[in-house]
This record gives C-alpha cells, sequence and structure tokens, in this order.
C-alpha cells in the first residue's frame, strides 16, 4: 500500500473518530442536563405563582362584594322600613342606594374579567405542565439510549484509536507531520484527483503534479494546498 493510500485511511479514520468523540460530547452534555428543561420548570412555576395570586384576588373581591352587599341592604331597609321620613334625608339615601347598586354591577363585571383571566392562566398552566412533563420524559428516554449506547460507543473509539495508531506507524515522520498540518488547515486533508481535477478545491492539477499524486506519496494541490491521491 502506497504512502498515500495509508494517509487517505489515516483521514478517513480521524474523521471516524472526530465523529465518535462529539457525539460522546454530546452524550455528556445531555448527562449534564438539558437547558429546556429548568425553562419549562421556571415557565410551570410563573404560572402557578400567576394563578395562585389570580384565584386570591378573585376571593378577596367576593369578599368585598358581599360587604358591599351587606351595605346595599341595609340602605334598602332603612329606606323601605319607614323610618327614614325627612325628604332630604330620603334623597340622600336614594342616591347612596344607587351609588352602591352602580358600584356593585361595576365590580361584579370586573369578578367576571377576573374569573376569564383566572381561567385562562389555569389553562395556560395545563399546557406549560404538559410541555415540561414531555421535555422530562423525553429527557429521560435519551438519557437511557445514550447509557445503553456508551458500550458501543466506547468500543468504536477504542478500535479506531487501534487502527489510527497503527496506520501512523507505517507512515514516515515527516509526512505524518506534513498530513498534521494540513489536517488542521482543510478538512479532508486527503483527496483523490477526480477526471484530472483536486477532489477538494476542483481546481484541474497540473500534469506535472498527476504524475507526483500517482506516486508513493502523492503530491500537494498548488491551489488548497491538500494532499492528493492519483
Amino acid at each position: 500500500m502506497r504512502v498515500i493510500e495509508r494517509l487517505r485511511d489515516l483521514a478517513a479514520t480521524d474523521a471516524a473518530l472526530r465523529q465518535l468523540r462529539e457525539e460522546q460530547e454530546a452524550m455528556d452534555a445531555r448527562r449534564q442536563g438539558d437547558p429546556s428543561l429548568p425553562a419549562a420548570e421556571a415557565a410551570v412555576a410563573t404560572l402557578r405563582r400567576a394563578h395562585a395570586q389570580a384565584a386570591a384576588a378573585i376571593g378577596a373581591e367576593e369578599v368585598e362584594q358581599e360587604a358591599l352587599r351587606g351595605r346595599l341592604g341595609q340602605q334598602e331597609r332603612a329606606l323601605y322600613d319607614g323610618s327614614v321620613r325627612h325628604p332630604a334625608d330620603l334623597q340622600r339615601r336614594e342616591h347612596e342606594l344607587a351609588t352602591l347598586r352602580e358600584r356593585l354591577r361595576a365590580r361584579e363585571d370586573a369578578l367576571l374579567e377576573q374569573m376569564a383571566a383566572h381561567e385562562e392562566l389555569g389553562r395556560r398552566l395545563a399546557a406549560a405542565v404538559g410541555r415540561r412533563d414531555e421535555l422530562g420524559a423525553q429527557r429521560a428516554q435519551r438519557l437511557q439510549a445514550d447509557e445503553a449506547r456508551r458500550p458501543e460507543l466506547a468500543a468504536a473509539l477504542a478500535e479506531q484509536t487501534a487502527q489510527r495508531a497503527a496506520l501512523a506507524a507505517a507512515v514516515p515522520a515527516g509526512t505524518l507531520r506534513l498530513y498534521a498540518q494540513t489536517a488542521q488547515r482543510r478538512t479532508p486533508a486527503v483527496v483523490a484527483v477526480v477526471q484530472g481535477a483536486c477532489g477538494g478545491c476542483r481546481l484541474p492539477v497540473p500534469t506535472r503534479l498527476l504524475a507526483e499524486a500517482r506516486g508513493d506519496s502523492g503530491a500537494v494541490c498548488e491551489n488548497c494546498e491538500r494532499l492528493l491521491l492519483a
């Protein structure tokens, strides 16, 4: 096997290792926590507080209205039981009674709006709880799948690492350094010549380089500096 072919296989092994390590990092990140789940928990807590506050406000308003109805009843009894006889007193009582009735109607309308808002908060809270529970279930499933995948992933990493070491050992040190430098700048570092063009940048490869690309160590593209295999 030519050195350039070993470098091609080395590049493929490095790509496989990168993919496996990225998968491992993603699994570790998921184990640390899903940022969407705390956000869902916070949304539930916020809505739960708002729902409780709305319920408390409704309760307080109902107490106030009950007190207002009590005052209204007192005024009505005083007006109609014959205890108030003076015309000016009667007029004042009637005005107070009309004012109390108007205040009560306004507060009853406001209470209906509060109750509607409370119901809407209840619907939003139920939806938020459902979303939180769904995210929690999804996270549990992902973690379970990750734990099942870990032994297989560790074995694949060990296999690819051993394969890379064997490939690298068969490449001259100077060529290996050239490959490493190229791999830092270009991915993939080794490409095939396809119909006379570089498989990386797609530009034509000069004739003199084609002969080098067919040799043991390949050639270097003059444009993108990738290692060429023909």
